[in-house]
């Protein structure tokens, strides 16, 4: 006697698009390099300064970390 089988379902990958921004790092300073690298989740980017680029909201959030993380060191110099 058969049985009645189900249909196997596929796998549907879902890929989620992360959210875009539009951010400009300063010109680069004397002795600063032209480009900054910044890596997410093993993936890098390299973003151009003075130039007005779309990255991804994780990339711009790692950049806006660095910067406070530098001020936060620079007042803690600055105390002692």
């Amino acid at each position: 006697m058969a049985t009645a089988t189900k249909p196997k379902e596929e796998a549907v990958e879902t890929v989620k698009v992360p959210e875009t921004v539009m951010i400009r790092l300063p010109r680069a300073s004397y002795g600063e390099e032209e480009t900054v690298f910044v890596g997410v989740n093993g993936k890098g980017y390299r973003i151009q300064r003075g130039v007005d680029v779309e990255v991804p909201r994780s990339v711009a959030e790692v950049l806006r970390n660095s910067e406070e993380a530098k001020d936060a060191a620079l007042r803690y110099a600055g105390s002692r």
